[in-house]
């Protein structure tokens, strides 16, 4: 099968730190990627790169065999959901995503509103229309934001640590709904801390590490692995 986005050697710093050394990788259509490691390891950043929202210093990235270049070079390509929700606070739940449908995709109004209306019961926030984004949970919040991301009907969905700021409740939520996207075969690539749920959802488990892969694999795989970098990280989040 072809890969969906396909990563060769790619490089990212920031002023004389290198946060990517050199990742190559290659994601097919279908597949459930998380990305695991400690903070700082270069997770959100590759998410980020492969969004067009950084700028890579060395490599190539492509998505449906085209180059990214920048964010607009992805755009309704790549579906991103932030840890911190990214909602305008000023605007209803409905108007999250139908201001997007009109001014992104071009949609009219009484049509992006039936768009709308139809993904805020996929997530189970139906009656949550009206309401503004204070008035929501965290987890109603990312819910909000993952239906506003399917709003753009992208290829990839990018998650970029969904539950970092949620209680073990709300963190629940969010994955039961990730979990529903899984099984409509969307591809997807999640960075998470959130081990054991990670490995529920996910085809391949990929653990980095100062900007290197040590680990890609199987989810069954993830805790034998003959690596010592891994072995290290699991020993200081295992209790």
């Amino acid at each position: 099968m072809e890969s969906i986005i396909k990563l060769e050697n790619v490089h990212k710093s920031y002023d004389k730190l290198d946060v990517i050394k050199g990742i190559s990788l290659d994601i097919k259509k279908g597949e459930i990627i998380s990305l695991v490691g400690a903070s700082g390891s270069g997770k959100s950043t590759l998410v980020r790169c492969i969004n067009g929202i950084e700028k890579i210093q060395g490599g190539n990235i492509y998505v449906n065999n085209e180059k990214v270049n920048s964010h607009s070079s992805v755009a309704g390509k790549v579906g991103m959901v932030f840890q911190n929700f990214n909602l305008f606070p000023h605007y209803t739940v409905i108007n999250n995503i139908v201001n997007p449908l009109d001014n992104v995709r071009g949609i009219k109004k009484d049509k992006a509103k039936k768009i709308a209306k139809s993904l805020l019961e996929k997530v189970k926030l139906g009656d949550k229309a009206n309401y503004y984004p204070n008035e929501l949970s965290g987890g109603q919040k990312q819910r909000v934001a993952i239906a506003r991301a399917l709003s753009m009907e992208p290829d990839i969905i990018l998650f970029d640590e969904p539950t970092s700021s949620l209680d073990p409740q709300l963190s629940f939520e969010v994955f039961k709904t990730i979990k529903q996207l899984v099984e409509e075969g969307y591809t997807m690539v999640i960075v998470t801390h959130e081990i054991k749920m990670a490995l529920d959802i996910s085809t391949r488990v990929i653990f980095l590490d100062k900007g290197k892969i040590y680990f890609d694999g199987k989810p069954d795989e993830f805790y034998t692995h003959e690596s010592e970098r891994l072995k290290d990280f699991l020993e200081n989040i295992i209790i």
